[in-house]
């Protein structure tokens, strides 16, 4: 259900004023393209559920999940009948986290979760906490959204351990086979990142930035 839609922008509205916001989905209705602040994650409990990102469509089977970064634009597509979690929320706590703000900044548009790829066990993590999530979220009792957030700190510290930085990305770096140069890669990165956030109000030039990552302009 998207309350407040202007062009293509949602207004995610938090009726706690909790920074969260869920509810179990079953409505048959499709919502076109459209972007909002809050990170989104959705999981069907009963039929599947498309989402599009782009050129990427991703046909939801039960218990599956997908996490939508922030700014990204995206379509949701239901079926005749079916539930699915929706869960919207405020990055904005997680960015006091000075090592979480730089893993949301490299965060990918789209993260897709299923059982049946789950060597890392990234799926049975990342289920299990939003299955309490839910309960938390339900039951409403006392400190249940610090609770959540807690949780939510718990996926993203996951993610960004063992998705972000781990064996998936082993493709698109050239490094990814020696662990010792991938860690250096990776410091350089936050290196980076911490930079740009510290000073993004100032002019900042690729030689600056390369000069404190390490790396070359032109690889930046």
């Amino acid at each position: 259900m998207i309350e407040i839609l202007e062009g293509t922008h949602e207004t995610v509205r938090y009726g706690n004023n909790s920074g969260v916001k869920m509810y179990h989905n079953t409505d048959y209705e499709d919502y076109p393209e459209h972007w909002h602040t809050s990170i989104e994650i959705i999981m069907p409990l009963a039929e599947d559920y498309t989402v599009t990102v782009g050129e990427g469509r991703y046909c939801l089977k039960e218990g599956e999940i997908i996490i939508i970064n922030s700014g990204v634009l995206h379509e949701l597509k239901a079926p005749p009948k079916g539930e699915r979690i929706i869960l919207q929320f405020s990055d904005f706590l997680l960015y006091y986290l000075k090592e979480m703000e730089t893993m949301l900044n490299i965060l990918p548009p789209v993260i897709y979760l299923s059982p049946e790829n789950d060597r890392q066990r990234l799926y049975s993590f990342v289920k299990k906490q939003i299955d309490a999530i839910v309960v938390e979220y339900d039951g409403e009792k006392t400190f249940f959204s610090a609770a959540i957030y807690a949780r939510l700190i718990e996926i993203f510290v996951f993610l960004g351990r063992n998705e972000i930085w781990g064996t998936r990305q082993k493709k698109s770096m050239a490094t990814a086979n020696n662990l010792v140069k991938k860690k250096e890669y990776m410091e350089n990165i936050m290196s980076a990142c911490n930079y740009i956030n510290q000073h993004y109000n100032e002019q900042l030039s690729l030689e600056n930035i390369a000069e404190i990552s390490g790396f070359s302009k032109f690889h930046l």
